[in-house]
């Protein structure tokens, strides 16, 4: 989200109004409330005009961030549109929020609209202000133009020397490839004072090669975060293990924990996993697992995936079942869940779990091909049988039909003749398919 921090610092420091202290605390839909009942009573209220407008904008960057979907963009750019209304009500000689215009373009900036570039360049010929060359900036970034570094230089040599215009300023030439000149910027912005989790980011956009990490950790070692800060050492351990350090680097996160997050705790699990320590990573992981953190979900199957390589079924199969748990229609985990079943020898279980997924997944023919195989192989021919013709029924011909022609080749050779025929002529690469045909010609020619 980018928010100009000023503009919000300025705000607050007008008075002690109600909307103001719920500002701070960020209480953007309680503000939308009250601030439109206070409208209501008295149309000339400009507090609540400001801070109504202030609510729509972080109301419209919270769709913005989430769904990507057209119905989302909508709402967010009709959110934007409140903002601009309700911030183009407060007076721009108001004593109260002369920032006011600054806000409405910047929710103009994020509503897109198409005249915003001339009209910041116009300010800026006209008053030379800060903030206006910043936004003419952003929309050059967006468009992918060098003239963003003109434009964010013009902003900060205007006094508009934020962490915001720092940061956008250092980003951007990283962008456009002038690293050396990115790291003068990041230098610049670090002398400053900006945040040092912004800074540390800031210079990952930088420097984002591995072959860059030992210049990234010998910057992040100059950067004083909180003790314990976990973005930070985020930032430091991900060199680390870039340069193979990983025992420091797991080392590092586990001395972490201030302000870890999903993301963090992913990272850990990942170091933890390096260094064998699955267990560890398992215990890291499962307290994501259950809040449905779709990537730490990913990260536990895929951890499952290779205990069972590793022929350690049992946690295998505990991995499988903390994700089913928590989201039963997980179909990767399900099948590889059976799957390893069968391969550790538990039938009785491993036939349970094919019936299950069969039951879910009627229409999927690899689902079915899968649950054959082991049928087979456990030597149950007909229900193997029946779930091949079952895939061939949804006229997809591939594994199933090789695998069906395979199975039948002794006693109905025509038939798999005829099988062989339809899974070549998809896909006439598949080197078993045609083996098995040959072979099929041979016995239907007896």
């Amino acid at each position: 989200m980018i928010l100009a921090g000023w503009l919000l610092a300025a705000s607050l420091a007008v008075g002690a109004d109600r909307l103001e202290e719920m500002a701070a605390a960020g209480q953007w839909d309680d503000i939308v409330v009250l601030a439109s009942e206070r409208l209501e009573a008295q149309p000339s209220d400009e507090v609540a005009r400001f801070w109504l407008g202030r609510a729509w904008i972080v109301r419209g960057e919270e769709l913005s961030a989430g769904s990507p979907g057209r119905f989302a963009r909508d709402l967010a750019r009709s959110n934007f549109t409140r903002a601009i209304d309700a911030l183009g009500a407060v007076s721009v000689i108001s004593p109260l929020y002369p920032d006011a215009s600054d806000w409405r373009s910047y929710a103009r900036f994020r509503r897109d609209d198409e005249d915003l570039a001339a009209d910041m360049e116009r300010d800026w010929a006209e008053n030379a202000r800060g903030y206006p060359a910043y936004i003419r900036g952003l929309i050059a970034r967006r468009e992918g133009s060098d003239d963003a570094v003109v434009w964010f230089r013009r902003a900060t040599e205007a006094g508009l020397a934020t962490a915001d215009v720092r940061v956008a300023l250092t980003d951007e030439l990283g962008r456009q490839g002038r690293v050396e000149e990115g790291l003068a910027a990041w230098e610049s912005a670090r002398a400053a004072g900006v945040d040092a989790a912004v800074l540390a980011a800031s210079l990952m956009a930088l420097l984002p090669a591995e072959s860059q990490a030992e210049q990234r950790l010998s910057r992040l070692a100059s950067l004083e975060g909180e003790p314990g800060d976990a973005v930070i050492a985020w930032y430091r351990a991900h060199a680390l293990d870039s340069l193979g350090r990983t025992a420091e680097a797991e080392a590092l996160m586990r001395a972490a924990n201030l302000g870890r997050n999903a993301e963090i705790e992913r990272f850990h699990a990942h170091l933890l996993i390096r260094l064998g320590r699955h267990d560890e990573a398992l215990s890291r992981l499962t307290p994501w697992v259950e809040a449905t953190d779709a990537d730490a979900i990913e990260m536990v199957v895929d951890l499952a995936d290779w205990l069972g390589l590793a022929q350690r079924w049992s946690e295998a199969v505990s991995a499988y079942d903390l994700v089913l748990g928590h989201q039963s229609s997980h179909e990767r985990a399900a099948r590889n869940r059976a799957l390893t079943l069968s391969r550790a020898g538990r039938e009785g279980e491993a036939f349970r779990a094919w019936e299950q997924l069969v039951a879910s997944y009627s229409r999927r023919a690899d689902v079915l091909n899968d649950a054959a195989l082991m049928y087979d192989g456990a030597g149950s021919p007909d229900r193997a049988r029946a779930l091949w013709e079952q895939a061939l029924s949804l006229g997809q011909p591939g594994s199933a039909a090789e695998n069906l022609a395979a199975f039948m080749l002794d006693a109905e050779p025509e038939r798999a003749l005829d099988l062989l025929e339809q899974v070549v002529a998809t896909d006439p690469t598949r080197d078993r398919a045609l083996y098995l045909r040959k072979q099929a010609r041979r016995m239907h020619l007896r």
